[in-house]
């Protein structure tokens, strides 16, 4: 296929040329249909005709029109037109842009030549975030895969897509999916979507899920009339001509045309100046991550401008707040800024826009368009920057004008400056950002300080939750119930070892369940969770599931399945901060070494303050050792300057100088429920604040119990246990001499070879202490595997512990 091109510069007088051809067309009986960027520009082109062609009667077709609003769209008003016009009539209408891409062949189109004014946006991309409510779009849709990373997105039910465009009730959520349908309604779109994206939405996994949708117009678009000439300054650069090219159109300048332009380039510029303030690229995410150095970037600008009338464009976004609309002389201009002539008596512009793409619509350019970064910066920021600055006064071509332009970037200086020729480029002097690094900061000093710290948490990790292994009696793990995520997953237990090392918490659907589903998992993936539960929104507290530290027997069947006497051990600390004055940034502050997880609630409010803390641990505890911590990070709090609601009313006078931590005192224990994190009924209130940047570290079980304050004790929890196990003592019979033997050859076929003995002397532990044997005798047991051990020395250091521990510890 052969399309034309006319390519002069801005100010050339392409529009003149447009309107001559279009005439000479309706002189020769052919129908014409001009396309426009805007609205006004077609109320200008009206002027014109009537100015210089008199006898030409052209026909605009835009809302506004008392001709048009009698009919129910512009789409349809126009669709009117062609069906009711002879072959040979020489009828002239003129459309914008957006009605234009939605007449279909069905309209007798081949007919009909166009102009069109500017390049056609042939590429949109649309990234919405829909989360739950996605199944209104993609229940009509069907995924068709073009490769391992993209794929189509084809309509399977037309209607209720068309339902979903029409809206006839007005819903919200509907709105923000309007481009996409009528994207997926076009005959001459093409679909693509993110394969992992799209999956991840319908399947409703992780936490930042969208509706990825990558819009090409295809050249099929320009075939169904009888030629089609695109007039539009720069042309070459621009996507439509790019990604046209690439699908097979030969595109050809139409030199008779570009002939009847009065200039060919921009020449005798040299009382230009082009000011920039950015060294490197600019963006969104410079602008929003370095606000200062963009707020001395429009102060700079304002100045040079030094009273004088200007122009100006930004982004939407910071439009309202920007200091250049306080500015007199200023005019803001639209960001679509195609041939305007109203502002060709202003000498000056300030361009501070960021126009490049987002990161993954970027990618789909280079991936499936072939369209390198280089050509996006040029078609997509370059040529915007060019359209805005050539609204001014060098329309008039008044070259003995000073004139001054402040763009972004030296890149942007510099395009420009190629243009016009003789101008000169200049810094505003900006104080630079630093520049950006990639990933995320890092946690650790270097590679090998990094693997030296999980090294030696890894270790600590095993050392210290040996202890609980004995705990837990097989029976247990095999009627335990484990959590299923969202995406269905649940996770296999290959020994006790391996749940005690990954229990996080037992998770329970609402306040008044008896029984949960125990949460294993590492703890990175732990904090994942919590992050990506954070942004869940539910209707009413009580649909909020709840989750304790506490892992309770599920063989007990007696009253109160939940209560404390049935909890076997805890994982990790949790605190609940109703109201107060303690905010997260306040409690980091007084435990400057613990790592804290702190979240919002339900009913989270800017004026009351309402979180949960997760505080991870380095092993298990017992309901007393869990009781005690928490005491004791209650002293250090209240150390600081704050005191409980209790205290408070007990004693005002004492207290007056204190503030009010808001510590839910009732929930000391690791028994207590916690509701999950949330989003606050008022969402902008929720957050997920994160302190665990170095030094920050888990809290040390064993070293806050060595340590805990004057007045605060380990209670004994003997009364509250309902199973309680004595070692035996006496003589050791046939039987149990019959299992020690099977139990030590157990050993010294698993657990004396490399990296075998650290998992394998918890399970012999564990075998010997269910033969019911004296301390002793396990005590020398023990010790004699561990001499064969691989590692003997490290395998005595574990039974040491295994046995401290043990001595005060019930067995089920």
């Amino acid at each position: 296929m052969i399309c034309k091109y006319v390519d002069g510069v801005t100010s050339s007088g392409k529009s003149v040329v447009l309107r001559k051809k279009a005439n000479e067309l309706s002189a020769k009986g052919h129908n014409t249909i001009i396309v426009l960027p805007t609205i006004d520009l077609i109320r200008e082109h009206v002027c014109r005709f009537e100015t210089d062609y008199t006898n030409q009667r052209v026909e605009p077709f835009f809302t506004g029109d008392d001709r048009v609003d009698a009919l129910p769209s512009v789409t349809l008003a126009v669709k009117h037109a062609i069906e009711t016009t002879m072959p040979d009539e020489g009828r002239i209408i003129l459309v914008t842009h957006q009605t234009f891409s939605r007449i279909r062949a069905e309209h007798c189109l081949s007919e009909w030549h166009v102009l069109i004014d500017e390049e056609m946006d042939v590429f949109s991309g649309e990234e919405i975030n829909l989360h739950h409510s996605h199944k209104f779009v993609t229940d009509n849709l069907k995924l068709c895969p073009q490769g391992p990373k993209y794929g189509t997105l084809k309509v399977v039910d037309a209607k209720a897509i068309k339902k979903v465009l029409d809206n006839p009730e007005g819903d919200e959520a509907w709105k923000l999916v309007n481009g996409v349908c009528r994207s997926l309604l076009s005959p001459w779109a093409v679909n693509y979507t993110i394969l992992t994206s799209y999956n991840a939405l319908v399947s409703e996994i992780g936490s930042k899920r969208k509706l990825i949708v990558y819009t090409i117009v295809t050249h099929r678009f320009a075939e169904q009339y009888a030629s089609f000439t695109v007039f539009c300054a720069r042309f070459t650069e621009t996507l439509h001509y790019l990604m046209w090219q690439s699908e097979g159109v030969a595109w050809e300048r139409d030199e008779e045309l570009c002939s009847q332009l009065r200039i060919q380039a921009h020449e005798g510029y040299e009382r230009l100046k082009i000011y920039y303030g950015y060294e490197g690229h600019f963006s969104k995410k410079l602008r929003n991550t370095h606000p200062d150095t963009f707020k001395q970037f429009v102060m700079k600008a304002r100045d040079i401008m030094n009273g004088q009338p200007f122009i100006w464009l930004v982004n939407k976004d910071v439009k309202n707040d920007c200091e250049l609309f306080r500015v007199a002389g200023g005019e803001n201009i639209k960001a679509k800024s195609h041939g305007l002539n109203k502002y060709d008596h202003v000498h000056h512009a300030i361009v501070g826009g960021a126009f490049n793409k987002t990161p993954g619509a970027s990618k789909f350019l280079e991936d499936m368009c072939n369209v390198s970064a280089e050509q996006q910066t040029i078609s997509g920021v370059n040529q915007k920057i060019y359209q805005a600055v050539s609204r001014t006064s060098m329309r008039k071509l008044a070259l003995e004008q000073d004139r001054c332009w402040v763009v972004p970037s030296r890149s942007n200086a510099e395009y420009l400056s190629g243009i016009f020729v003789g101008s000169s480029v200049l810094s505003l002097g900006l104080d630079q950002p630093a520049e950006a690094t990639r990933g995320r900061p890092p946690k650790h000093g270097s590679a090998n300080e990094r693997k030296l710290r999980s090294k030696l948490r890894k270790k600590m990790e095993r050392e210290q939750t040996s202890g609980f292994i004995p705990e837990i009696a097989p029976e247990m793990i095999s009627v335990v119930s484990i959590y299923r995520g969202k995406d269905g997953d649940v996770n296999t237990i290959e020994s006790i070892s391996d749940f005690v090392a990954r229990f996080r918490g037992t998770i329970f659907p609402h306040l008044y369940s008896n029984r949960g589903d125990c949460l294993l998992m590492k703890e990175k993936d732990f904090i994942q969770f919590l992050k990506n539960q954070s942004k869940t929104r539910y209707m009413d507290k009580h649909d909020v599931p709840l989750i304790s530290p506490a892992f309770w027997n599920p063989l007990y069947d007696g009253e109160r399945p939940r209560g404390k006497h049935n909890a076997i051990c805890s994982y990790g600390f949790m605190i609940d901060v109703d109201g107060g004055e303690m905010r997260p940034e306040d409690l980091a502050t007084i435990v400057p070494h613990l790592e804290l997880h702190c979240y919002s609630t339900f009913n989270n409010r800017k004026d009351e303050q309402r979180y949960r803390v997760y505080i991870p641990a380095t092993r298990p505890t017992s309901n007393p050792q869990y009781k005690a911590i928490t005491s004791s990070l209650i002293h250090a709090i209240e150390s600081n300057g704050y005191t409980s609601k209790k205290e408070l009313l007990a004693k005002p006078r004492v207290s007056a100088n204190s503030r009010l931590h808001g510590i839910d005192m009732s929930k000391l224990g690791g028994f207590s429920l916690f509701y999950l994190p949330c989003q606050a009924e008022n969402g902008p209130k929720s957050f997920f604040k994160s302190f665990d940047k170095p030094p920050r570290m888990p809290l040390d079980v064993n070293d806050w119990l060595e340590n805990i304050p004057y007045g605060i004790e380990v209670e004994d929890d003997a009364e509250d246990r309902p199973i309680y196990y004595e070692p035996a003592t006496g003589e050791i019979n046939t039987e149990q001499q019959s299992a020690i033997n099977e139990a030590m050859d157990w050993w010294m076929a698993h657990g004396t070879g490399r990296k075998q003995g650290y998992v394998a002397i918890s399970i012999l532990f564990s075998k010997l202490c269910r033969i019911n044997l004296p301390c002793s005798k396990i005590s020398n047991l023990l010790y004699e595997a561990a001499s064969m051990a691989n590692s003997p020395e490290d395998r005595r250091k574990q039974v040491r512990g295994l046995m401290e521990t043990w001595k005060t510890k019930r067995r089920y």
